[in-house]
């Protein structure tokens, strides 16, 4: 099941993958163009794909669907990316999801702190739909190998 937002609502919409296996990539941003993006570019490279506008409701969606990545912005209404990150990366249930910041956040400081909070990858906006999911999955094969 994919959820897509419309405004500020969550509506649950099921969208089809022919991979049986596919990864589990969960999005969150509260830009509805954002998400709607990176969720099309992730579902034509073969993912399953939930879309979130919040760390609240991503949180309830971890827990029930066990993604295998998440994509995340770091300035979210409410509690932000990385704090999410940090939270993510402190419970053993969930220390080894891979995590990757998308991000308007450009400066080298940024960076480092997206990486220093848990992040397996940094990408900043506007997203580049040729490289983003090369990244995304190299991040996931990464973090795969050490775990």
């Amino acid at each position: 099941m994919t959820t897509r937002r419309r405004d500020d609502e969550s509506i649950a919409q099921p969208l089809t993958s022919n991979a049986t296996t596919a990864t589990r990539v969960l999005i969150v941003d509260d830009s509805e163009l954002s998400a709607k993006l990176c969720s099309y570019v992730l579902r034509n490279q073969g993912a399953e794909v939930v879309a979130v506008g919040d760390a609240e409701s991503a949180a309830n969606v971890i827990a029930e669907w066990r993604p295998d990545i998440v994509l995340l912005d770091i300035e979210l209404p409410g509690i932000d990316g990385l704090a999410l990150t940090r939270q993510l990366r402190a419970d053993p249930a969930t220390a080894d999801i891979t995590i990757v910041a998308i991000t308007a956040r450009a400066m080298v400081d940024d960076r480092a702190r997206g990486l220093a909070a848990g992040c397996d990858e940094y990408l900043t906006k506007p997203i580049d739909v040729q490289t983003m999911p090369l990244r995304v999955f190299e991040a996931h094969a990464s973090r795969s190998r050490r775990t």
